[in-house]
């Protein structure tokens, strides 16, 4: 009100009209704010909160949403005072008078303040004669409206034409209404402006009665132009929609919890596999639809949750509504979101289910088939795979996608939401992988291979993977080599860089200012097949009592530390089982404030003859020689979205594809004569699989037999790698597809 109450000072100071703008506190004492040279003259230095009466009347009226007047006897004044008071923004304006001036003059007088003040706050307002049915409109109406008073008119008939037709029947039925209870009302409806564009509105009106007969006169309204927030409001529900829609079409039940532990989302698969209507679910807590000791436990763990803020997940049996005749197996998850509501922070629950009933079917058969003991490792292993290619096979698709979306260009919000899914997919990828590999070590199965490589190109690739993260934080990553080292070495090159990637991940994510050093040399072991690696940081540094904990089970040194700067806490845990896989030792060195030094020793035998080529520098100037090339690839694959997801990647990257459905389709199309360059080829497909389609392809005659075959499998592990070899087939991608991964795999093979 701050300008309206400036240009009134200029304006009106010298009104013959008395005019005060009044305002009140929680206490309910008034204040006058401003008001004229008539009002000093009438009652400078009245104190309102000292006549009762009269405050009483002013409070009274700001109740009131349409103008009000009474009569009052001003202290030592014999002669009545004429009071004509409107709400206007946080306080009224109040017009006074002794009887000189005439009401009708008054009238107008308060007209023209209001008039403005509207003017001024963006408002504008309209009076509706009810016995004649003409509007009088404010001046700010015809321009917050864009909308010409020549066109408009003065008719209430040509008002309402001019309102969207669908709203117009709820606009007149809700004025009929009002006038029967004579009660304030809201509406907000589309109107049509001088350039045939619908603008909403949005109205308060009330109809005010004759003071003496009580018979309703006029309709006072005020009116707000609230496009700009209506067109706010369709976004945020066309994103609404499109997030609604995104999540019901994964194969998983997810669903999302309040803080009073009310239901918010409720997917389509969840209605599916737990029996439970969305409509029916929303807006109620489990208390109101599960058995008494259910409902209290899943509270319980909600209240954990949010306590702890950790992910937790387990397998549970769950059955629909009606009896235990149809229960399932689910591995349920759990873990905190932060929401921002009324801009205040709160904790909501965000769930997910995943039918593993199947699996838990095969896991107890089994366990029952053999030794109980043997079989519970096996079972565990078998169902992690499982669920790897499970998981695996919608992430391709959230991973896959998010990549194809982040080559086209978009502004830096949509952008920014693109990059958030494909970290999040990744991120889950990593857990999944580091879950597999510590099954891997503890069934015993993990093999080292021991191949040559070069040490000095092996830790150059390990620094630049890392290059674009330490850059985002702005940390520099030193790499520092004993020149007197020997370089060629036998070992497992690939375990060796997953070591020293989790390590400097790790120092990464606990160093926010200056960098993280890789410091390769001669171990102090006296054994020259001995190699000392070292990751030293500026970060946070390890306390003595978290250095204890780093490499146990299933133990995060902190988890404070984990909630804050993220990670599973299974990445140590990894490095200290492949180092001990190795033969060698690691540790770790630190101050508090200072930083931290992991070092580890491994021996690498030295390569002599160095005879065998660098597999990895190899394949680096391979891609380096090759240029861009054309392809014309075959897909088997039955999964539709992958179908749709690897055709749009190969485009992008210049590539035609023909899709198979299974593998004999694939060994069909290529019996037909058309002309490809190499096959990708899905594992699990109906009819024909790919592995008997390889062998198939590689028995037939001419050249189609050589044709280069890449397996696409959602199984990481070994066994289904090994068995990709054995019947011939070229090379392998692991779902969901990298980019780059397939990217070296096409140039290599094409």
């Amino acid at each position: 009100m701050t300008n309206a109450l400036d240009q009134m000072s200029i304006d009106f100071s010298d009104l013959p009209i008395a005019a005060a703008y009044i305002e009140k506190d929680d206490d309910l004492n008034l204040f006058v704010v401003w008001q004229n040279k008539a009002a000093d003259a009438l009652w400078d230095d009245y104190d309102l909160n000292e006549d009762v009466d009269l405050k009483l009347q002013i409070i009274q009226a700001f109740s009131h949403s349409a103008p009000t007047s009474f009569t009052h006897h001003l202290k030592e004044n014999v002669q009545p005072c004429r009071f004509f008071v409107t709400e206007m923004g946080e306080g009224l304006l109040a017009q006074f008078f002794f009887g000189n001036v005439r009401e009708s003059d008054t009238k107008r007088s308060h007209k023209s303040i209001h008039e403005m003040m509207l003017d001024t706050s963006q408002t504008c307002r309209l009076e509706l004669d009810l016995k004649t049915k003409h509007i009088h409109y404010t001046q700010s109406f015809y321009e917050i409206c864009t909308i010409d008073y020549s066109v408009l008119g003065h008719e209430f008939g040509q008002f309402i034409d001019r309102i969207h037709p669908s709203d117009q029947n709820r606009v007149l039925e809700t004025i009929q209404a009002h006038f029967e209870v004579s009660w304030a009302f809201d509406l907000e409806f589309r109107f049509k402006n001088i350039f045939g564009e619908y603008i909403w509105l949005a109205m308060t009106a009330k109809a005010v009665s004759d003071k003496d007969d009580g018979q309703l006169t006029h309709m006072i309204a005020t009116l707000h132009n609230i496009s700009e927030r209506k067109a706010i409001e369709q976004t945020l529900k066309t994103r609404e929609q499109l997030i609604v829609q995104i999540l019901d079409s994964l194969p998983i039940s997810i669903y999302v919890k309040d803080e009073n532990g009310c239901y918010r989302f409720f997917s389509h698969q969840a209605e599916i596999e737990l029996g439970y209507s969305r409509k029916k679910i929303i807006g109620k807590t489990d208390f109101e639809f599960l058995p008494p000791q259910q409902a209290r436990q899943q509270h319980e763990e909600d209240v954990d949750t949010s306590r702890s803020r950790k992910i937790t997940i387990k397998e549970e049996k769950i059955c629909q509504v009606g009896g235990n005749e149809n229960c399932k197996w689910f591995l349920r998850g759990k873990g905190p979101i932060n929401i921002k509501v009324d801009d205040y922070q709160q904790t909501w629950i965000l769930g997910f289910l995943v039918d593993i009933t199947h699996q838990k079917d095969a896991e107890s058969k089994l366990i029952d088939a053999k030794d109980v003991a043997e079989q519970a490792l096996k079972a565990k292993a078998d169902f992690l795979s499982i669920m790897s290619h499970e998981i695996r096979t919608p992430l391709n698709s959230v991973i896959g996608g998010a990549q194809l979306l982040m080559m086209n260009e978009f502004d830096e919000e949509y952008r920014s939401q693109i990059e958030m899914i494909h970290h999040s997919g990744v991120h889950l990828l990593n857990l999944i992988n580091d879950v597999l590999d510590l099954s891997k070590m503890e069934a015993q199965k993990l093999e080292l291979e021991e191949i040559p490589f070069d040490l000095t190109q092996l830790v150059e690739i390990v620094t630049k993977m890392n290059q674009h993260m330490v850059q985002e934080k702005r940390l520099y990553l030193d790499l520092q080599i004993d020149p007197a080292l020997p370089i060629n070495r036998k070992g497992d090159a690939a375990r060796l860089r997953q070591v020293l990637l989790n390590l400097i991940n790790n120092a990464s994510k606990f160093t926010e200012k200056g960098g993280i050093t890789l410091k390769i040399s001669k171990s102090t072991r006296n054994n020259p097949m001995f190699v000392r690696f070292e990751v030293s940081d500026t970060g946070i540094g390890i306390t003595p009592e978290q250095k204890q904990k780093l490499f146990n089970e299933y133990v995060q040194a902190e988890s404070s530390i984990n909630r804050k700067y993220g990670g599973t806490g299974l990445g140590l845990l990894i490095c200290q089982k492949i180092v001990d896989l190795m033969g060698g030792s690691i540790g770790v060195n630190s101050e508090i404030g200072k930083g931290t030094t992991f070092w580890f020793e491994v021996p690498l035998m030295i390569d002599a003859e160095a005879t065998a080529q660098n597999t990895l520098g190899e394949q680096a100037s391979q891609e380096n020689m090759k240029k861009a090339k054309h392809l014309s690839i075959l897909v088997a694959e039955d999964n539709q979205t992958n179908q749709m997801l690897i055709q749009a990647i190969l485009k992008k990257l210049g590539h035609t594809s023909v899709i198979a459905e299974n593998g004999l389709e694939a060994v069909d199309a290529l019996k037909g004569g058309q002309k490809f360059d190499l096959v990708l080829m899905d594992l699990n497909m109906p009819e024909m699989d790919g592995i008997e389609a390889a062998k198939v392809i590689r028995g037939l005659d001419g050249d189609i037999s050589t044709i280069p075959i890449i397996a696409l499998t959602a199984n990481a592990f070994e066994s289904a790698q090994k068995a990709v070899f054995e019947v011939g087939m070229n090379d392998f991608l692991t779902k969901p597809i990298n980019l780059s991964d397939l990217g070296r795999v096409l140039d290599t093979w094409g």
